[in-house]
């Protein structure tokens, strides 16, 4: 039930790296592809987020008949813009949080197939972000214009918040129910937690990362593309990864599940799912 980098800028990613529940073996090679791709994601982002002639951007956006954003403010750390920086700063805490839920707290096993697919699927959609930014024509800077001086605008500001709100929501409530899982009292069939965070949401995990993944998405193009992300990342909980996930929780947990599900209206985001 957490998110197995859950896996993916999808549902279909979590569910992905889930994988079986129920197979708690080690696959070393898996585990180390996963992580692998998670660390070399970020390195990616800076190659596309460098303005300049050496920018990754210039050549992909070309494929498309995209003109690449010129610099919008002057550098201030790794040659990078405020607005730049911070999009490459919430790529890099995506990839610590996946490998820090992989060591951590999933106990499900990575098999190589499925470290390669949520790993290369995960550095797309950061990709798309990134691109998106880069673009010209959509740029979250061509809408909202950034401080000459400071190279920052109030939306970027409110973008870093939702992040940092969804980031934290998906990131303790995990911790909650790993601490409840290892204690004696939550080990065995028909000890699903209720506490913390979930007696918000019975998924609130997923709906922090939905959360923070918009507020990239926000960061990047704007409100159009930010809703677009929280939207579509409701629909496919919605159609794949809430359903499988209810299935394998009322099999396991029985009527505990069903007692939670009466007792817990909210899926993920309160007053929204």
């Amino acid at each position: 039930m957490s998110h197995s980098e859950k896996v993916s800028h999808s549902p279909r990613g979590r569910g992905a790296l889930h994988g079986d529940r129920s197979d708690k073996g080690s696959s070393p090679l898996g585990t180390a592809i996963f992580a692998a791709l998670r660390i070399l994601d970020p390195v990616l982002q800076y190659g596309i987020l460098l303005p300049g002639p050496t920018s990754l951007a210039g050549p992909i956006l070309g494929l498309f008949g995209g003109t690449p954003l010129p610099p919008e403010s002057a550098p201030v750390a790794l040659g990078l813009s405020p607005w730049r920086l911070t999009l490459l700063g919430m790529s890099l805490l995506g990839s610590l949080k996946g490998i820090f839920y992989l060591f951590y707290v999933s106990e499900t096993k990575m098999p190589v197939k499925t470290a390669l697919l949520v790993g290369i699927f995960k550095a797309f959609s950061t990709t798309v972000n990134s691109l998106m930014f880069c673009a010209a024509a959509t740029s979250a800077t061509s809408s909202y214009i950034p401080d000459f001086a400071t190279g920052w605008h109030p939306i970027l500001s409110i973008a870093c918040a939702i992040f940092t709100v969804g980031i934290t929501v998906e990131t303790v409530s995990e911790l909650q129910r790993r601490s409840f899982k290892k204690h004696p009292s939550g080990r065995g069939v028909g000890k699903v937690y209720t506490g913390g965070l979930f007696r918000v949401a019975r998924h609130i995990n997923y709906g922090g990362y939905t959360i923070w993944k918009a507020a990239a998405g926000l960061a990047a193009s704007g409100w159009g593309w930010g809703g677009l992300t929280l939207l579509w990342l409701l629909a496919e909980f919605r159609r794949r990864g809430i359903p499988a996930l209810d299935a394998y929780c009322e099999k396991r947990y029985g009527e505990q599940w069903d007692q939670f599900k009466r007792r817990t209206r909210w899926k993920m985001i309160p007053f929204l799912y």
